[in-house]
């Protein structure tokens, strides 16, 4: 029967597996991320928060399994004290299992939300939750930098994008140079995490900053194609 019953999960994890890691990736948190390869570190803390969320949830299912079989062991074994005794201890196990998952998760998120003190975009405890319910453009992530969107807390660079249906993409350069620069067309400040050098950037489709491609700042394409240059002449 436990045999059946492994190959069953085998078989069907894969399929809703599947089915949530393509959730997973369609995110619009990781969008910007993933469509353009220029990742930031509160990207890739918001993907490995998404991914916990994900394995965990996985585990839920497949621990209910383990606790039913334990079940129908214990209630079809006509008495028989080993039945009886194996099917106890795969719902015991099952139900410790799931207390070390979740303590373990729970203990992770305080020691580096509480005890590090990260910033806020990079906490392991950011509440993708917080925005269950609310309209889009309500403030959270306890920053002013994050709005909800379809139940997801994202950067206001990221919802400039979706909003403009254009490839805007939080991009990090020198913090003198992001201070000088004025170009509403393709920069917008305070729309990202992590400073002033954090701007929100427009690209074009090559995957290239769109300013390239207008000679009316060239001073300011120069600076950036500039190793080294922090400042507009």
């Amino acid at each position: 029967m436990i045999k059946k019953l492994g190959w069953l999960i085998f078989l069907l994890w894969p399929l809703g597996s599947q089915a949530a890691i393509t959730g997973f990736l369609d995110n619009p948190a990781l969008k910007n991320c993933l469509d353009s390869g220029d990742c930031q570190l509160a990207d890739i803390s918001t993907a490995l928060i998404l991914l916990i969320k994900l394995l965990l949830g996985g585990m839920a299912g497949v621990a209910l399994l383990f606790f039913i079989y334990g079940g129908i062991e214990w209630l079809t074994s006509e008495g028989v004290p080993n039945r009886i005794s194996r099917g106890k201890e795969i719902m015991v196990n099952t139900i410790w299992a799931l207390v070390i998952a979740f303590t373990s998760y729970l203990v992770l998120s305080f020691f580096v939300n509480n005890m590090l003190n990260v910033k806020e975009e990079v906490r392991i405890a950011q509440e993708v939750p917080e925005c269950q319910g609310k309209a889009d453009n309500t403030a959270c992530g306890g920053s002013d930098v994050y709005v909800c969107y379809q139940e997801d807390c994202i950067s206001r660079c990221e919802m400039k994008a979706v909003m403009a249906n254009e490839d805007w993409r939080c991009h990090t350069i020198a913090e003198s140079l992001a201070a000088s620069i004025n170009a509403p067309a393709y920069f917008e400040k305070d729309l990202c995490p992590g400073g002033v050098s954090n701007i929100c950037t427009k690209f074009d489709a090559s995957g290239n900053p769109a300013i390239f491609a207008d000679p009316t700042y060239q001073a300011i394409s120069d600076c950036l194609l500039t190793p080294g240059c922090v400042s507009l002449p």
